[in-house]
């Protein structure tokens, strides 16, 4: 009988547990071998955009759709870099027209064709929505920068504080995030824009902070100072900021947010001028994952890490920059979702069969009849 109800709560937790998953991730590297490049963003659908260095061409806004690296093209001679996709393929970034100014760029994912969204003016945007709702910034006169929305044709500039105002995301309810630079504060304030007006956020106790993300629940992403002056990567969900903590690390900055409040960035040691201390990182459900340790081996002992994630989508793949710290080069990564069982799933798994297994040996020799004496 004591065999009977331990199995049955076995066959339970098998129940409950025996289909239990861990997010694990199997690493690509988007770049050819002797080309730089970073992934900037990828949208539900799996296309990736960020820049890469293209021969005789440099480095160029760049597309990567499954086996498929596309040049986006750039609308002056130079450079160009993509920041932001959505759902049908709309990216967004900038494009280098001389050698000290930038434009905000759109290109479709399905063209490649770039269009200017602010002609002749400094600017650039940073984020798009599913509904075509672009974020970024146009710089109005010299040292001015205003925080601004593209929409089609129209444009609109945000509510201003008095200083250098930045827009660098937007969800698809408009919901717009950035920075401000109050009048006469050299620290920047993470804002908020929704309604037609404008609210900061509150720090983790020091001066500065930063929002580089919003997702569609109103959940923002981005970094704070605490007291001491140490930057630390930063949730504000409703009226609570939160440290999303770097254990074993000296600060981080969160840098994309996604549907399931999963959040990426990276999280540095000593000082944060060092790149070679940066660590993309995740942030997911109260655990924090260096995501270099889903480097496969070969590509870790070439010297491989992955320094930078930046964009997260809602089906948790994220993309990023990994550096070499041997030969210092840059390259695009990708970061795909592989499913596995928890440890704790396969062993009670295998408890509930060898448990099935003993009661049918039971019912088996129970209907067995007697030998004749």
């Amino acid at each position: 009988m004591k065999m009977k109800i331990w199995c049955a709560a076995m066959a339970t937790g098998v129940l409950l547990l025996g289909t239990a998953q861990a997010q694990s991730y199997v690493y690509k590297n988007l770049s050819l071998p002797d080309v730089d490049g970073v992934a900037r963003a990828i949208n539900n659908q799996g296309q990736i955009v960020g820049s890469s260095y293209f021969e005789g061409a440099g480095n160029h806004a760049t597309l990567w759709s499954g086996s498929t690296t596309t040049d986006l093209g750039s609308l002056g001679p130079s450079s160009s870099a993509a920041r932001a996709i959505n759902g049908s393929g709309q990216t967004v970034g900038y494009s280098l027209y001389s050698s000290t100014s930038i434009t905000a760029t759109s290109w479709n994912a399905a063209s490649g064709s770039p269009l200017a969204l602010s002609p002749g003016t400094q600017s650039n945007a940073r984020a798009i929505n599913n509904a075509g709702q672009i974020a970024g910034y146009t710089t109005a006169a010299p040292g001015s920068s205003r925080a601004t929305v593209w929409n089609g044709n129209s444009t609109t500039y945000l509510p201003t504080l008095g200083g250098n105002d930045y827009a660098l995301g937007i969800n698809n309810h408009g919901v717009v995030v950035g920075d401000a630079y109050f009048t006469g504060s050299e620290a920047s304030h993470a804002m908020v824009w929704e309604g037609g007006g404008v609210r900061g956020l509150d720090t983790l106790g020091g001066a500065g902070s930063s929002a580089a993300a919003v997702n569609d629940n109103g959940a923002i992403v981005g970094s704070s100072q605490l007291a001491n002056g140490t930057w630390q990567a930063t949730l504000w969900n409703g009226d609570t900021v939160s440290n999303l903590g770097a254990p074993g690390y000296d600060g981080g900055q969160a840098w994309a947010i996604n549907n399931r409040n999963q959040v990426v960035g990276y999280t540095y040691t000593g000082n944060n001028n060092d790149s070679s201390t940066w660590r993309a990182t995740l942030w997911d459900g109260g655990r924090m994952v260096d995501l270099t340790s889903f480097v496969d081996s070969d590509s870790r002992a070439a010297g491989w890490v992955l320094t930078q994630a930046y964009g997260i989508n809602d089906n948790g793949w994220i993309v990023g920059e990994a550096t070499n710290l041997q030969t210092f080069s840059r390259h695009a990564f990708l970061l795909s979702v592989s499913a596995v069982p928890e440890p704790s799933a396969y062993a009670l798994l295998l408890m509930g069969l060898a448990c099935m297994g003993m009661l049918n040996g039971r019912r088996i020799g129970s209907t067995k009849k007697s030998p004749p004496a």
